[in-house]
């Protein structure tokens, strides 16, 4: 068999294959074009033939095996061979569109009297007015097309690539004509299917639940997860980010789910919106969806109603008012929530899982199959060596795969044909390179629309992020389009072309890879990190006033405000005309306030002054002056009520009963509706501390709380079954309290010492006596050199308490300690690695004797 000298023909060999008559003798050509595919002339065949005999065409085998096929006839003289498995050694044939102008190329074929074949150099010369292209002999070659070329692909010398596959030749001069690859594809499915279908592979997005069919790898964790959904109430799965939780749960386990469940997946913005789109899903309205009407709905379903609750990292708040709906204790016994979280934020979502399910990296078996299966299944095939090579560039961890989708998505369009070489992966710069040549491609793109397009990408970019208070890494943040400037939206088209930015009129990064991707984005969300942090928190307030139609009283305060002015006067392009709006509207409201309070004042004096007048005169008016009085009083309160209601709501309440015990003024009412209107829902206000608040911990049921403020003093707060408080301060010594802590059942509560020192309580039931705290314990022990966090808002809680409340673990300083609060002992006591040293978060699993600790990487 003649081998090709060029290096760069490999593929071609590779896919060559000889088709033999009956007496075993070539008889044509036939190339390889998807695994389980390859094509050839019709006219090659005899004419009833139903079936082939085929053999690779370029092999070192002296007899290679024969391989029967099935024929599958076709117009334009093109007959498709069907394998039920390729001949060995072989392999798709790299395809592509012919290029404009002449192109050097190559055919191979088996002309009388050469049975091991021969080789065609020509050159294309344009399309005839049959719908081939003809095929000139070039100077250098020894053959020219005669029988025994057809079926031949031709190869094109600069593309690399198939463009047709030759079917005739010119007995009169040293020309042939090809069926283009465009003729080909109109007649074959398996071919057009290569070129014209999407992309089986996602990108930056996860797989949904309609890429089932070509979601590859995860089939035992989906299986796994399913069980857990059937058997648990709330399960949680968990991992870092880009570790695939959403395709799991999403293409995996749905599907199985959907089974023998009624199935709603809601991706989780707020709490609020999650309930809102909950209640579209079973066609109701979001004040209609009570947990009796939800009970009543998941009853009815066959086999119950799955919520699924997907990135509960991306909530504004914590999951508040989903508790009464789908986290209680009492949910419907039909009602099964599914959650995933980042382990970052999983503590949201712990304190209600009854499993907790952390997301395992992909092995190497399961890598591959991810790799090639989605391909394979359209007949294609990666070169040898390649998808270890693929998956060797991904390196350790299990974040990676957003970028390994990315990369599998650009390799798709840029394949040829059924084909995916080592050439077209170094084009795509790799697993670690295709996302950052993504992006500065995108980079010039807006450079080439202006100077201020270029400008408006990083405000543009952190309109696109949140920085949770609580988390270690920044989230998507979605944005309406309307909110940008029109330099803002040009840089967002270029974004979206780029396919790093998704949505048309609501926009979001395609992934939170991006922000690792884009240079210095990461390191500047982390110094804009309490800009972001109080941006969100002025744009969750903005959302809920809008939600609740706008409401004055819903409006900023004067912290919100004031800390806001800085921003407008630095950095007015990262506030939207939406943020600068509200803000505007805020101000106008405060000085409304600002002016009836100082006309009230002197309306007062003007009243006191003329009441003191009257009484000298007229005694009998003594009555009147004492209502004047009371309501003088009532709106001296009043006035005091709204100046405290942010900063101190329980005081600011107490004020307005007051006032309107005094005389139901005006004032006295309007501060009662305020106050109403936004805590007329909350169970329980307290104050009293000694100081501002840092830490705070809570029983599961809110009845018992402990805060520990900036200077070190902690507070216990108790509230009994009729709804009354009780307050009392816990001692302390020569060490200051730092972290909080309050057993599930309320029934223990204490904190850690700077000192290393764990002091704990129990908690004397109200009928016991006046102050609840029992006996004082001491448990030394803990991290020699604890964390100092006082007089600043410490980001991490690295203490725990297990849900039976008989052990506490903290971890700070590079140290874990346990304690056995039972047997007042020291149970475990482990050194971290310097990895994960830096510690934001603890939590006791589901499971005994399991700690979860997530840590701060810092890059």
């Amino acid at each position: 068999m003649v081998r090709s000298a060029d290096p760069e023909a490999a593929p071609l060999d590779a896919a060559l294959l000889t088709v033999r008559g009956v007496d075993g003798r070539p008889i044509g050509v036939a190339f390889l074009a998807t695994t389980h595919t390859a094509l050839t002339c019709a006219h090659v065949l005899p004419p009833e033939a139903d079936e082939a005999v085929v053999v690779p065409a370029i092999t070192t085998e002296d007899e290679p095996e024969p391989v029967r096929c099935t024929v599958e006839r076709r117009d334009e003289d093109i007959a498709v061979l069907r394998f039920a498995a390729p001949p060995p050694g072989t392999a798709p044939v790299p395809l592509a569109y012919p290029g404009e102008g002449n192109r050097t190329v190559r055919a191979f074929g088996h002309p009388a009297g050469r049975p091991d074949g021969v080789r065609h150099a020509g050159v294309l010369r344009g399309l005839q007015s049959g719908g081939r292209v003809q095929i000139d002999k070039a100077p250098d070659s020894a053959y020219e097309i005669t029988g025994g070329f057809s079926g031949s692909p031709v190869w094109d010398t600069e593309l690399r690539a198939a463009v047709g596959m030759v079917a005739t030749y010119d007995t009169a001069a040293p020309a042939a004509f090809m069926i283009p690859l465009q003729r080909l594809c109109a007649e074959v499915a398996e071919i057009r299917d290569l070129f014209e279908k999407p992309s089986p592979f996602p990108g930056l997005a996860a797989f949904g639940e309609e890429d089932a069919g070509r979601f590859f790898g995860r089939r035992e964790e989906s299986e796994k997860i399913a069980r857990l959904v059937r058997d648990n109430a709330v399960v949680t799965v968990t991992g870092p980010s880009g570790c695939g939780k959403s395709s799991v749960v999403r293409a995996g386990v749905v599907p199985l789910l959907r089974a023998d469940h009624e199935v709603v997946v809601i991706d989780a913005r707020s709490a609020e919106s999650v309930i809102e789109k909950l209640a579209q899903a079973l066609d109701t309205s979001a004040e209609q969806l009570t947990p009796e009407a939800l009970a009543r709905h998941a009853a009815a379903s066959e086999g119950g109603l799955v919520v699924v609750i997907d990135q509960l990292e991306q909530l504004t708040s914590g999951p508040g008012p989903l508790v009464p709906l789908l986290l209680s204790d009492d949910r419907p016994e039909k009602l099964r929530v599914l959650i995933t979280a980042r382990l970052d934020a999983v503590e949201k979502a712990v304190p209600w899982t009854k499993e907790l399910y952390l997301l395992p990296a992909m092995s190497a078996e399961q890598l591959d199959v991810a790799i090639t299966a989605p391909f394979a299944a359209l007949g294609g095939r990666y070169a040898d060596g390649l998808v270890g090579r693929i998956r060797a560039d991904m390196g350790e961890g299990s974040d990676g795969l957003p970028l390994l989708a990315f990369t599998l998505k650009r390799l798709w369009e840029q394949k040829d044909g059924a084909w995916i070489g080592h050439r077209t992966y170094e084009e795509v710069h790799g697993v670690r390179g295709a996302l950052v040549l993504q992006v500065e491609e995108a980079q010039a793109g807006c450079r080439a629309k202006g100077a201020d397009v270029e400008k408006a990408l990083e405000p543009l970019l952190l309109a696109l992020v949140r920085m949770p208070p609580d988390a270690t890494r920044p989230v998507r943040a979605s944005v309406d389009r309307a909110e940008l400037d029109p330099h803002q939206r040009a840089a967002a088209d270029v974004l979206i072309g780029a396919r790093l930015v998704v949505g048309r009129e609501r926009l979001e990064l395609a992934h939170e890879a991006v922000i690792d991707a884009w240079p210095g984005l990461g390191q500047r969300i982390q110094e804009d990190r309490d800009f972001l942090v109080r941006r969100d928190e002025l744009r969750a307030d903005r959302e809920r006033w809008e939600a609740a139609g706008r409401p004055a009283d819903l409006l900023p305060g004067v912290t919100a405000l004031d800390r806001a002015a800085r921003w407008e006067r630095d950095r007015p392009a990262d506030l939207s005309p939406q943020d600068r709006d509200f803000l505007a509207r805020g101000r106008r409201r405060r000085r409304r306030q600002a002016l009836r309070r100082r006309w009230g004042l002197i309306s007062i004096a003007l009243a006191l002054t003329l009441a003191s007048a009257l009484g000298t005169l007229l005694v009998n008016e003594a009555r009147t002056g004492a209502i004047r009085a009371a309501e003088s009083a009532s709106r001296t309160m009043a006035v005091a009520s709204a100046d405290l209601r942010e900063t101190d709501p329980v005081l600011s309440l107490m004020l307005a009963v007051g006032a309107y015990r005094s005389a139901p003024t005006e004032l006295a009412r309007d501060a009662l509706f305020q106050g109403y209107l936004g805590y007329g829902t909350t169970q329980w206000l307290v104050s009293g501390g000694t100081g501002a608040d840092k830490q705070l911990a809570a029983s599961r049921d809110g009845r018992v709380i402990v805060t520990v403020t900036n200077g070190g003093r902690a507070t216990l707060f108790v509230r009994d079954a009729e709804g009354d408080s009780r307050q009392q301060p816990l001692p302390w010594g020569t060490a200051y309290g730092l972290y909080p802590f309050v057993t599930p059942d309320g029934g223990r509560v204490g904190y850690l010492g700077t000192d290393g020192t764990l002091v704990w309580f129990e908690v004397v039931a109200a009928q016991d006596g006046p102050e609840p705290l029992g006996t004082e314990r001491r448990l030394p022990g803990g991290p020699a050199g604890v964390t100092d966090g006082l007089g600043y808002d410490h980001p991490s809680q690295p203490l725990t308490v297990s849900a039976d409340g008989s052990r506490v673990a903290v971890a700070d300083d590079g140290e874990l300690v346990v304690w056995d609060l039972d047997a007042e002992a020291v149970v475990l006591r482990q050194s971290l690695d310097q990895e994960i040293a830096d510690v934001a978060d603890l939590w006791f699993g589901p499971e005994d004797g399991t700690l979860y600790l997530a840590s701060y990487q810092y890059r």
